[in-house]
């Protein structure tokens, strides 16, 4: 069993986990365990409230990461409409950029997408990267989840359609 969408740490041996980081923040807490696999990004409700000074420390640490063969990968980073005085053009460069440096070093993404599909299969298209995609926590329709399974890819089935009264 893997969660693919862990904000926490769990015991070691519980369960492996991909550990996704939601600001720079987050990056030097995650434990150096064989279980955790690190997803490194910034998430799209920060989008608004990082420097783009934070993707140059994106870029470097990803550098770093690869040149010591590290596995991991990036995220979670994605495209959120709800109502959070969110930043969308901030989201979407911050979005792209992770789809880019995924395709530089040839990296899997953990994407955050609520209430965005359209606006996400856009940015999919423009940056258009070769590059294994995990929609965590999916929440669209039927029909949305057929088009992503033909773009090849993996949706992580979350709480909302899970839990027996959510």
């Amino acid at each position: 069993m893997l969660d693919a969408h862990c904000h926490y740490f769990p015991k070691p041996g519980a369960h492996s986990v991909f550990y996704n980081s939601v600001t720079s923040s987050d990056w030097s807490r995650i434990p150096k365990q064989s279980d955790i696999i690190p997803f490194y990004g910034i998430h799209p409700w920060y989008a608004k409230t990082c420097s783009k000074n934070e993707l140059t420390l994106l870029d470097e640490l990803v550098a770093r990461k690869m040149e010591v063969g590290e596995r991991f990968g990036l995220g979670e980073t994605g495209l959120d409409k709800t109502n959070r005085n969110l930043d969308e053009e901030a989201q979407i460069a911050f979005f792209a950029h992770h789809l880019k440096l995924a395709e530089k070093y040839r990296l899997p993404v953990s994407v955050h997408c609520v209430h965005a599909w359209g606006l996400l299969d856009e940015v999919l298209k423009d940056v258009n990267p070769d590059v294994p995609i995990l929609i965590h926590c999916f929440s669209g329709s039927a029909e949305v989840a057929e088009e992503y399974k033909k773009l090849g890819a993996t949706l992580s089935i979350g709480g909302p359609l899970t839990f027996k009264n959510g």
